[in-house]
Formats: structure tokens, C-alpha cells, sequence
């Protein structure tokens, strides 16, 4: 009987060393945490790369993302890619932003919350070194308005989200 509580106390104590997707909400945003949530705890390099990429292909927008990226996503996204909605809330991109010698410059991150920011279909973005330092977060301008010309594509240039709405086209 003593076995039983002893293992539960060791899963317990596993499960608090190993950090959890941060529950963001639109006052509570820990860029930090969200970067060791996908670096540490759900490796994104463990993730499926988006469907029909593979990795290493040419960026829409080699000025902000480098000339060649790496599109990887959690379960909600790819989900949300097969059934062509939107992305779902809790959807998790992470692109790694490659330079033309194939060297790894920063991470760009988009990450969907529901009620977090309605005017950009509520995504929470965070750009971070390769090291995981945090560069900028939330409601990233630069990232808004590039990202807008995909509004009715939710905000996505990778490929289509919502069917019919991705406009292959130049980044503005």
C-alpha cells in the first residue's frame, strides 16, 4: 500500500519539473514560458513539419523570416489544416528562420487564444533567438501587418487554412 502513494508523490513531482503550455488569456502572456513550453516540455522539433513542406523551403518573406524556413505544428494545427476552418484555439506554428548557408537565425512563433486579440485573429506571436531568448512579443506589429493580407486565411502564409481563402501572392 505505501508503494502506491510513492509512486503518485514521484509522478507528482515529474510532472511539476516538466513545464506546462502556459494558460495565456488575454491579461496573462509569458512569452518566456510559452518558448521553454515548446523548447522543453512538447519539443516543436518532435512536431509534425506543416503538410507537404518538409523542411528547409523557400520563405515568402526571406526580410523578416530569412530566405529559407522550417514550418513546424502542434496537433490542433495540423488538425486545423486537414479540415480546412481556421486554426483552432490552443494552434501552434513554429517557424525556424534559416539564413541561405542553412544556419538557423530565430524562431517566429504564432499561437492561437481564444479572446486574446480579435483584431488579428487572436494570436499571441513571439519571435526568439535560436537560443530561446525572447526578441519580442503579443500583439507584434510587424507581424500583424505582414500577416494581415492573409486575414481571411487566418492570418496564415505557409498554405491554406480556410479553404478557397489562401492568396498565394507576394508578401506586402
Amino acid at each position: 500500500m505505501k508503494r502506491v502513494p510513492m509512486l503518485l508523490l514521484a509522478a507528482g513531482l515529474l510532472m511539476a519539473a516538466r513545464p506546462s503550455l502556459p494558460q495565456l488569456g488575454p491579461h496573462n502572456m509569458q512569452a518566456e514560458k510559452f518558448i521553454e513550453y515548446i523548447t522543453v516540455a512538447s519539443p516543436y522539433t518532435q512536431w509534425a513539419t506543416w503538410p507537404g513542406k518538409g523542411k528547409l523551403f523557400a520563405s515568402k518573406d526571406p526580410t523578416s523570416h530569412g530566405p529559407l524556413i522550417t514550418t513546424y505544428v502542434n496537433g490542433a494545427a495540423l488538425l486545423s489544416i486537414a479540415e480546412m476552418k481556421g486554426m483552432a484555439d490552443g494552434s501552434i506554428i513554429v517557424v525556424e528562420n534559416y539564413t541561405a548557408d542553412r544556419q538557423l537565425a530565430g524562431l517566429t512563433t504564432m499561437y492561437k487564444v481564444a479572446g486574446y486579440n480579435k483584431e488579428a485573429g487572436d494570436w499571441y506571436w513571439v519571435e526568439a533567438t535560436p537560443g530561446g531568448n525572447v526578441i519580442s512579443f503579443g500583439k507584434v506589429r510587424a507581424c500583424i501587418d505582414c500577416h494581415s493580407a492573409q486575414a481571411s486565411n487566418d492570418y496564415v502564409w505557409t498554405a491554406e487554412t480556410v479553404s478557397g481563402k489562401y492568396k498565394p501572392t507576394a508578401v506586402p
